[in-house]
């Protein structure tokens, strides 16, 4: 037994065993999310330590949804073998993310379904991991989402991020943050004529129901106690036939050198609310 052990230990630590363990978590994740995952490099350490190097996710039309050219995850030990997994640590850098749509679906809403899985009847199949996220580092990291249904397109640049988080639990949609600190952060929005039909008009009901939220459909709660934006951007265009007008015109949009101190933020359903210092 103790040679077993020693073998094994003397296994994971190399690269060769490294390779052979990466070639099994991203057969599996591939297999069981239907779409191709690959790995440049990775350095493994007792199954709770990953660092990975050209990382990249494609969708299940072979488009890039996830590329990150270093990425760093402190996790549960063992935690492909485990229902529940702290995520307690993901660093990315230089990183890009992508979330697109034409129709009603978006490319990305496979990975939700398997993550927020957690029906543990017998009768239903195998679901996902349940994940809590704990703390997050960014470096030059772009959001991009192309929503060619609606006509609605952002993009979010974040030059540096810190996240310290109480817990983040995806599968009971729940947020509840110590901290956050952005630096450098571009928010770009843009509005146009989308691919989906006009709905008829339907008169909407005097009060809110569950199933009445927008901004929230999926009723997340989120707290953020402290919150600070350093040196942001925000920009917006909405485009039609008209010109842009020569004096302001709020359809176009450039603010810059955002500084914000943001306390208690709250979002509940369709609220927001916090108290902020903003310049």
């Amino acid at each position: 037994m103790l040679f077993l052990i020693i073998a094994l230990w003397i296994f994971i630590e190399t690269p060769f065993g490294q390779n052979w363990i990466t070639r099994q978590v991203t057969k599996r994740f591939s297999k069981e999310l239907r779409t191709k995952i690959s790995i440049r490099h990775v350095d493994l350490s007792l199954f709770n330590r990953m660092h990975l190097e050209g990382l990249m996710v494609e969708d299940r039309s072979g488009d890039t949804l996830l590329y990150a050219g270093d990425m760093q995850v402190r996790i549960t030990d063992w935690f492909f073998f485990k229902k529940k997994a702290e995520l307690k640590y993901i660093g990315l850098e230089n990183a890009l993310i992508k979330f697109q749509r034409k129709d009603s679906v978006w490319n990305n809403q496979f990975l939700f379904d398997y993550f927020s899985s957690n029906d543990t009847s017998k009768s239903s199949k195998k679901g996902g991991i349940e994940f809590n996220l704990k703390k997050v580092s960014l470096k030059n990291v772009a959001f991009v989402k192309k929503d060619a249904w609606i006509g609605d397109d952002m993009i979010v640049y974040i030059g540096g991020l810190q996240l310290d988080a109480d817990e983040i639990n995806f599968s009971r949609k729940i947020v509840e943050v110590s901290s956050l600190n952005i630096s450098d952060p571009i928010v770009a929005l843009r509005n146009y004529s989308g691919l989906r039909p006009e709905k008829k008009s339907i008169e909407k009901p005097a009060s809110v129901t569950e199933s009445s939220l927008e901004w929230n459909p999926d009723n997340w709660v989120m707290h953020v106690a402290k919150l600070k934006i350093n040196n942001g951007t925000f920009k917006t265009d909405k485009e039609d036939s008209l010109p842009v007008l020569s004096s302001f015109d709020g359809k176009h949009i450039d603010f810059n050198h955002i500084d914000g101190d943001f306390t208690n933020v709250r979002w509940d359903r369709d609220t927001i609310s916090t108290n902020l210092k903003l310049s």
